[in-house]
């Protein structure tokens, strides 16, 4: 269930803080969840971006979630009021596979549905399972096109606990009242973008979003989502953005899909 207008935080420009154990009861399981902090006060254009999506299982088999929030840099130098928002997914899916991440280390993990069919924009996290105690963060969502068109997606994960390995599976899921095929865009060759001021309307604050990257050219192409931001305007309009990266050696045509949580 999607939830808005949770505590009350500051953070001043060009500063980055982590924001973890967050809790659904007393420390439910609600598959994956998305994180993102939402500007409450004018912020003259300034951007909140989220990274490092967590979720963490603890000795008791209780879960907590987590996520980091930065603030661009730039004057005025005063804090940035916000809350939290954010939700669960669409369609979810939980239990897929069964991997082994090394203590410390990172792990790229790529999936289909089907034989490569495209179900728009999705999220996939990983969910600590077997040993517990352990923190793990969600990194570069991505999504391929193959030559023959057939879609694959992936998200890297990088184990936060430097003393032993930790088990898990993949879930995720998509997004409500999605948008699809919007805008075309070109990225160059393992260039990175910023597709920042997309709006709702004349501003209209929808919430938590997740915007994702569609590759439209079938060549194998590789476009990964790295961080997602929004803003609020002094006169209250809000604004999303995200950044995009080209892992190939040429240029990529994309759209832009996406969504909000349930």
């Amino acid at each position: 269930m999607a939830f808005n207008g949770v505590g009350r935080f500051s953070i001043e420009p060009g500063e980055s803080i982590p924001l973890d154990g967050w809790r659904f009861g007393a420390g439910e399981d609600r598959g994956a969840q998305y994180f993102s902090a939402n500007p409450t006060a004018s912020t003259a254009g300034h951007v909140l971006v989220m990274s490092n999506e967590n979720k963490t299982r603890f000795p008791d088999g209780t879960v907590a979630y987590g996520f980091t929030v930065a603030a661009s840099a730039g004057a005025p130098r005063e804090p940035i009021f916000f809350d939290i928002q954010g939700g669960g997914l669409a369609n979810g899916f939980n239990g897929a596979g069964r991997f082994t991440i090394a203590a410390g280390e990172s792990l790229r993990v790529d999936g289909k549905f089907g034989d490569g069919e495209d179900h728009g924009a999705q999220y996939w996290s990983a969910n600590p399972i077997g040993r517990t105690g352990s923190m793990l963060v969600m990194s570069d969502q991505r999504k391929k096109r193959s030559p023959g068109g057939g879609v694959t997606y992936g998200f890297t994960v990088r184990n936060a606990d430097p003393s032993h390995a930790v088990d898990f599976d993949v879930q995720g899921g998509g997004f409500s009242a999605g948008f699809n095929g919007v805008g075309k865009f070109t990225v160059g060759p393992q260039d990175t973008i910023l597709l920042v001021n997309w709006r709702f309307g004349s501003g209209d604050d929808h919430g938590a979003q997740y915007f994702s990257a569609n590759p439209t050219t079938s060549a194998g192409s590789i476009l990964v989502v790295t961080r997602q931001s929004k803003g609020r305007d002094p006169d209250g309009r809000v604004f999303y953005g995200s950044t995009v990266e080209n892992k190939d050696l040429f240029p990529v045509f994309f759209d832009v899909q996406g969504g909000g949580y349930i």
